[in-house]
């Protein structure tokens, strides 16, 4: 049996033990606003927010949440359980089998729960931001795994007219992916759940995710969890506060009403010289305390080495400027979100 069916006998026998109730959606019926509070939800392990977002997903598009879970578990999950990542392509990647096995809630409802159990893994992501920002300036640690990685991401990606989208090139990624099969001795189970997490996702990151096995495994394997506490959340409109970034309309006013009350945060931003990059030093700054922390979160040498590479892409903002930004952001989150409260009711109003 190939290695998602064997997923898929497994899920089936776990599933016996499993009893999942229907929770009250989220009443917001914004895609891109419920896709963006599962997958934050998740990393703050917030039960309610989690189930309430993909109950409102699954209400509008059993095939958007299937992608989307599948895609959450592997930015953010995969090297921390890899059972737990193959069985959830295994899961997303099959129709006629969630049919004949309980149907999409009580799956998708079993694997949340496996999410929500496990700590965040973001040295594949960290190694996808390293091998973009600075492929070749890496810190020798690391050795080569930031150059193959951009290698990669050079020879798999496909720009497009817009900057902020690329696609991706399925044979090269497949191509790929059977050489580093042949080069790294990869194991046919993980080979194949690669293949098709890279068809179910439509992302790189499949591909990059043998580089980043082998790389942690170089490093000695000794791991440790970092446990944070995250900033306030605050329901919103039914929704989590931090889901009002710069992208929403209530987050984008809220954030230049914020700078307004914030003098010590302005300054910091205005020492940077150009508009654009004030900009994405303030939004970046923001993600990095509050919509993408994660309260249980794998560390070990090579995630450290990453998080050091993965920041060198402000040449404007120097390292010192960053932290100091971020923390005077973080104790202001309150006072964010009051505004963000006071922009929801004048918008509804």
């Amino acid at each position: 049996m190939l290695a998602l069916g064997r997923y898929r006998e497994h899920l089936t026998t776990a599933l016996h033990a499993h009893h999942s109730a229907l929770p009250e959606p989220i009443r917001n019926q914004n895609e891109p606003l419920l896709k963006t509070c599962l997958r934050r939800a998740l990393r703050r392990k917030e039960t309610g927010y989690v189930f309430g977002a993909a109950s409102a997903l699954l209400d509008r598009d059993p095939r958007k949440l299937w992608k989307e879970i599948a895609a959450i578990a592997l930015k953010d999950f995969a090297l921390a359980d890899l059972s737990l990542f193959g069985g959830v392509i295994a899961a997303a990647s099959s129709k006629s089998w969630r049919d004949r096995s309980g149907g999409d809630w009580h799956i998708a409802s079993h694997l949340l729960l496996g999410l929500l159990n496990t700590p965040c893994d973001r040295r594949l992501r960290k190694l996808q931001l390293a091998a973009r920002n600075s492929p070749t300036d890496a810190h020798e640690a690391l050795g080569s795994v930031i150059v193959d990685a951009a290698k990669i991401i050079c020879r798999c990606e496909r720009r497009t007219p817009y900057p902020a989208l690329v696609t991706i090139s399925a044979s090269e990624c497949d191509n790929a992916l059977e050489e580093i099969g042949v080069h790294h001795a990869l194991d046919d189970d993980l080979l194949e759940v690669c293949m098709q997490a890279r068809r179910t996702t439509q992302s790189i990151l499949p591909v990059l995710l043998p580089l980043a096995m082998t790389a942690s495994a170089s490093y000695g394997g000794t791991q440790s969890r970092i446990r944070r506490i995250a900033p306030e959340t605050r329901d919103i409109g039914g929704l989590p506060s931090y889901i009002f970034d710069a992208s929403t309309y209530v987050g984008h006013r809220a954030l230049d009403i914020w700078m307004k009350e914030a003098p010590e945060i302005r300054r910091m931003i205005a020492a940077i010289p150009s508009m654009q990059s004030q900009v994405t030093l303030r939004d970046e700054a923001l993600f990095a305390v509050e919509g993408g922390v994660c309260v249980d979160e794998v560390s070990d040498a090579f995630y450290r080495e990453l998080s050091i590479a993965s920041m060198k892409g402000h040449e404007d903002a120097p390292d010192a400027l960053v932290m100091e930004l971020r923390t005077a952001m973080r104790s202001a989150i309150p006072l964010l979100n009051d505004i963000r409260e006071f922009v929801h009711v004048s918008k509804a109003g």
